[in-house]
């Protein structure tokens, strides 16, 4: 009898659990590709690799040409994960020269790769943006 009653108010503790995790923010940004081309959008990723940082363009996904696309690059909203004074920092990239994404010498990231579209963006240009990027 006990095990009954159990199994509700655990399903009622992880619906709560799960409710409570999400905040009401932003969570996707709207990418539009409107060359005739393929591109890469890929966030920049460091590491420490015991004496110093390193690079690489992880978390890729194609932007497949004159396309739009929604990406979720956190688990959580800009507004927590960013904050006032973090920023998020994307390349679009030619896939035809693309080092993948192996962490690397921070400032050969434009040498390694075709970097076609740099942005470093805070909340406040995100908001600005409409959570809107678009390419070229």
């Amino acid at each position: 009898m006990k095990k009954i009653m159990l199994i509700p108010l655990v399903l009622v503790s992880l619906i709560l659990l799960a409710s409570a995790c999400r905040d009401d923010g932003h969570y996707f940004i709207t990418f539009k590709n409107l060359s005739n081309e393929d591109v890469y959008l890929c966030l920049l990723t460091t590491v420490f690799d015991g004496s110093s940082n390193k690079c690489g363009l992880g978390r890729f996904h194609i932007l497949e040409k004159n396309s739009v696309f929604e990406w979720q690059p956190f688990r959580f909203s800009f507004e927590r994960e960013l904050g006032s004074s973090r920023e998020l920092e994307l390349f679009i990239v030619n896939p035809k020269k693309f080092n993948p994404p192996h962490p690397f010498d921070c400032d050969s990231i434009f040498i390694k790769n075709d970097v076609l579209k740099h942005l470093r963006l805070t909340l406040e240009d995100l908001q600005r943006m409409d959570f809107t990027i678009t390419f070229p």
